[in-house]
């Protein structure tokens, strides 16, 4: 039983069975200063390979604009580059050819780039299926709690934060065509 309020027959539906158990982030945490309150609330959402970046320090100058709001930005698993370079591509290069399998240090430039490539886009493809899974579950909790209730919320997404926010956007759609009516009201502005 997870721990989300979404039934597993719309976990079927949707396609996120096999991303779902490789969530282990989603979460909002304040980058604004605390003692800013505001009826106005900014979401920032990172892009690929920006997983461990200092989120106040990456919208600083968003930070400075919107002084008067309170703003969040959203951890989730967008890669890291360490996780990047350890999966498969620098960490456990082995290379296949006629003698046999050699193992990492591998001097064949083209099997080594083959490898990069195959990796880059296995992780690509686990970002985009994360985005996914993070756009649903940030609606969720905005159209189900009272976090966004009587406050105009603005969402702010970069790089494969865009694909977060969409994600985001479309199932605040699908809960107020079918259920929760207070999901049309949350987004002020994205």
């Amino acid at each position: 039983m997870r721990n989300i309020l979404i039934s597993d027959e719309n976990v079927q539906k949707m396609g996120l069975k096999k991303s779902l158990e490789g969530t282990t982030v989603c979460e909002l945490n304040r980058i604004s200063k605390p003692e800013t309150k505001s009826k106005h609330i900014v979401i920032c959402i990172t892009g690929f390979l920006q997983e461990d970046q200092n989120k106040a320090e990456f919208w600083e100058k968003l930070i400075e604009y919107y002084k008067h709001a309170e703003i969040f930005a959203v951890s989730w698993n967008a890669c890291t580059p360490t996780s990047f370079l350890s999966h498969g591509t620098f960490g456990k290069m082995v290379v296949a050819n006629k003698e046999g399998v050699k193992a990492k240090g591998s001097t064949n430039i083209l099997s080594n780039l083959i490898n990069f490539m195959n990796t880059a886009k296995r992780q690509f493809i686990f970002a985009v299926e994360q985005a996914s899974v993070t756009g649903t579950l940030l609606a969720m909790f905005l159209a189900k709690s009272s976090f966004a209730e009587n406050r105009a919320v603005t969402i702010i997404g970069y790089s494969l934060g865009g694909v977060v926010t969409f994600n985001t956007m479309k199932i605040l759609k699908r809960l107020n065509d079918y259920q929760t009516q207070k999901a049309s009201r949350v987004i002020n502005d994205v």
